[in-house]
């Protein structure tokens, strides 16, 4: 439909960033249509260490990556002194990195969202079949 070429300049991420005199980055989100590992791999790790916490939605979900790429990137940040929180079981779509150099994250904080907020929806749809369950019993148990 159209055959004109357009090329634009592009630059690294690090690149971008001391550009800008910045020396270090409080959050970062990053959504850029599966090209996320292809930036982050372009990084440095300084400029990775720079960061405080970033966020990530991988494009596992849908295909556009594979998990093993995305915990290639995951073990990286883990050797950078990051700890990282995913939204959802199964995939990587909403992923959290938390720098522990640069935010204070106690033990027992990061094992609150690791494992209790990060499956609160299910807990608490599970609890709700019960409770239909339950009520469904006693309705049945109830009828004459």
């Amino acid at each position: 439909m159209f055959a004109q070429t357009v090329s634009v300049p592009g630059k690294r991420l690090d690149e971008f960033a001391s550009d800008l005199g910045l020396t270090h980055i409080d959050l970062l989100k990053m959504d850029i249509e599966g090209a996320e590992l292809d930036v982050l791999a372009s990084c440095s790790d300084r400029f990775l260490r720079s960061i405080a916490q970033l966020t990530v939605e991988f494009h596992d979900h849908v295909g556009v990556v594979s998990k093993e790429d995305i915990r290639a990137v995951i073990r990286r940040f883990h050797s950078l002194g990051f700890v990282h929180l995913s939204r959802y079981r199964g995939c990587y779509y909403d992923t959290l990195f938390i720098n522990r150099a640069r935010c204070h994250l106690p033990l027992a904080e990061y094992f609150w969202l690791r494992h209790c907020v990060q499956n609160w929806r299910g807990v608490v749809r599970r609890l709700d079949r019960f409770v239909t369950r339950a009520r469904s019993t006693e309705v049945q148990n109830a009828a004459p």
